[in-house]
């Protein structure tokens, strides 16, 4: 009796140990590994079509190739950190598993971002950056809804002052940078022409107090005409005085945000604010230098993979993790690497098309429309040289540049 009960208790253990085996393997196979960075299957089980497209083309990008899917599209990949900075309580890296709820792209000592209050959390997660490298990640704590003031409605437009054309510059294309300052957080926009005001920017809907709009597509050996417009988050509007600038030759002001950005040095502090308007929140962020910042939030659930929802194909796929925002997937993701990439000798990113422009769909956009890396060039792979999208720099240009085509 004795034997046959032992046989049994062996039987059953190894049943279990069975069990459990053909489970792990099925559950690794499949690419469901449940660690800080996902594997290259776990990507493929779901992008399969995408994956085998991509290595099928002359050429393919690099961390591609490497299966290294994190490094440029998992907000939790350890590639980047933050430098030079002092680890405090307040710090993290980009091995802390976050959503990205808010961001300001442009560079600026001054950022005001809305909040929903369905997205934010105890605790946020603020991290500036140049068109390099990270400079500040700290958390912060957001304060409660009664200890905050409400923004009230004004009537009074916005004070524009110190308009001027901070940059022209003659490289691949002809570009003016104008800016101006406000007396209140507005939105930005430049009507501008040769012979009359006949041309407009894009309107740059991020509430800034200090503007910059880049002019792009402009003629050599002109003098050019210009007014600026900012209106404020209730609606009231302003318009400055119409100002002047010649593309006869290059120019830079002393003054110029971008020009500072480069060559200053130290360490990057970062200060919130917040304020309630509407029902949300409107964090004000003060930056010792111009910075773009992103505000994320950890997933409410504790595994991010089992918040993060996305459709493929009309099923809904929960196993996902939470992807970098949209300007460092397509922006400065590529500076990471192509460091030597300096502005002037490549097309202009993170900028607007200029006005009257009509983009292809095949060049793909940030979703407000700025022009980003992969507006030219492929994201995992192309079939021509430099994996652009089109066959010759000419057929590239030529796709919005109508005007070269002539």
């Amino acid at each position: 009796m004795d034997t046959k009960d032992g046989t049994k208790k062996i039987g059953k253990y190894f049943l279990f140990l069975g069990i459990v085996v053909i489970s792990a393997v099925f559950v690794l196979n499949a690419g469901f590994v449940f660690s800080g960075v996902p594997s290259a299957n776990q990507c493929y089980s779901c992008h399969e079509n995408d994956v085998k497209e991509s290595f099928d083309m002359l050429a393919v990008h690099l961390p591609f190739i490497q299966k290294k899917c994190h490094e440029c599209h998992v907000s939790d990949s350890p590639a980047e950190a933050s430098s030079g900075s002092e680890e405090t309580s307040r710090t993290f890296n980009e091995s802390t598993k976050l959503k990205w709820i808010g961001v300001s792209p442009s560079p600026s000592k001054i950022h005001w971002i809305s909040l929903s209050t369905d997205d934010v959390a105890d605790t946020l997660y603020v991290k500036a950056r140049d068109d390099i490298k990270v400079l500040f990640m700290e958390t912060m704590d957001l304060p409660n809804e009664e200890d905050l003031k409400e923004m009230k409605a004004e009537q009074a437009p916005p004070k524009i002052s110190d308009v001027k054309a901070l940059k022209v510059e003659r490289s691949l294309f002809i570009s003016a940078k104008i800016g101006w300052k406000t007396d209140e957080i507005a939105s930005s926009k430049v009507v501008y022409g040769i012979k009359s005001l006949n041309k407009s920017s894009q309107v740059d809907l991020n509430l800034v107090s200090e503007h910059v709009i880049d002019l792009a597509g402009l003629k050599a050996k002109k003098t050019y005409q210009f007014k600026v417009i900012s209106q404020d988050m209730f609606g009231n509007k302003s318009e400055s005085g119409i100002f002047t600038f010649s593309t006869s030759k290059s120019y830079s002001a002393s003054d110029t945000a971008g020009e500072k950005q480069g060559h200053e040095k130290g360490k990057v502090e970062v200060k919130g604010e917040f304020l309630l308007k509407d029902g949300d929140y409107l964090a004000k962020f003060t930056a010792t230098r111009p910075v773009s910042v992103s505000v994320g939030v950890k997933p409410t659930a504790g595994l991010r993979k089992r918040t993060s929802r996305v459709k493929k194909e009309g099923r809904e796929v929960t196993n996902h993790y939470w992807l970098k925002n949209e300007l460092d997937v397509n922006i400065n993701n590529c500076y990471t690497c192509h460091t030597d990439v300096k502005e002037g000798r490549s097309h202009p990113v993170n900028v607007y098309p200029k006005s009257g422009m009509t983009i292809p769909p095949e060049y793909a956009t940030l979703s407000d429309g700025r022009i980003s890396c992969m507006s030219c060039h492929g994201t995992h792979a192309s079939n021509y040289d430099f994996m652009l999208i089109k066959p010759t720099s000419k057929a590239l240009c030529t796709g919005c540049h109508k005007e070269f085509g002539q």
